[in-house]
């Protein structure tokens, strides 16, 4: 296959979810994505590839309401910027919840004599 221009690529597949067209757009942009990746993932390779992916599901489902605006590889890194943003929104939910679980844990008597002990302890402030 001859090479085609990211617009007649896209057209392709949003008109005959054309594999092979989409294939050429993954191959062309993914390196580029990847490299972004791993620096917005602080060189962790699993959690830069799981972006790429993550950013090629989102790309694929938005790709026939793409304007062109800009260049198709900048709406993509706009996109991975996006997914990132998100899972270290998620992680810090995740984190926060995990310390707000600890400290539960933590201030919960260990057994019903320590419950006991704080009651009395309590009362008898």
């Amino acid at each position: 296959m001859t090479e085609l221009h990211d617009r007649e690529l896209v057209e392709r597949f949003v008109a005959r979810r054309d594999e092979e067209a989409f294939r050429q757009l993954f191959r062309r942009h993914s390196p580029r994505l990847f490299a972004m990746a791993l620096r917005l993932t602080g060189g962790r390779r699993a959690d830069a590839e799981d972006l790429v992916q993550d950013t090629w599901l989102r790309a694929a489902r938005r790709l026939p309401n793409f304007e062109w605006r800009s260049a198709l590889g900048t709406w993509l890194g706009a996109i991975a910027i996006n997914c990132a943003r998100e899972r270290l929104r998620k992680r810090a939910v995740e984190a926060a919840g995990d310390a707000e679980a600890a400290e539960r844990v933590e201030a919960a008597p260990s057994s019903p004599v320590d419950a006991i002990d704080l009651e009395r302890a309590i009362a008898s402030l």
